[in-house]
């Protein structure tokens, strides 16, 4: 079991893909920790949240996702 840690993703979902694929992640095994700020500065955001929530499908509690500043700020734009 191996703990990964990764922060500012920021929708770039082919690199997110292309380290997952490097460290040979197992979601049946790893336990991955997302530091928020999925969002923004890409337009393949939709498409990273989307896999995101499969890998959470995938790996349960051995995934965990905390928000980022760029989370809040698209939820407080949602939400006006």
């Amino acid at each position: 079991m191996r703990e990964i840690f990764i922060s500012d993703i920021h929708g770039q979902f082919k690199a997110f893909t292309s380290l997952l694929f490097q460290l040979n992640y197992d979601p049946k095994k790893d336990h991955f920790y997302l530091l928020g700020d999925y969002v923004n500065r890409d337009p393949q955001s939709y498409q990273l949240i989307r896999y995101l929530l499969q890998l959470q499908e995938e790996a349960g509690p051995r995934i965990v996702f905390l928000k980022g500043n760029h989370e809040h700020m698209m939820l407080d734009a949602f939400l006006k």
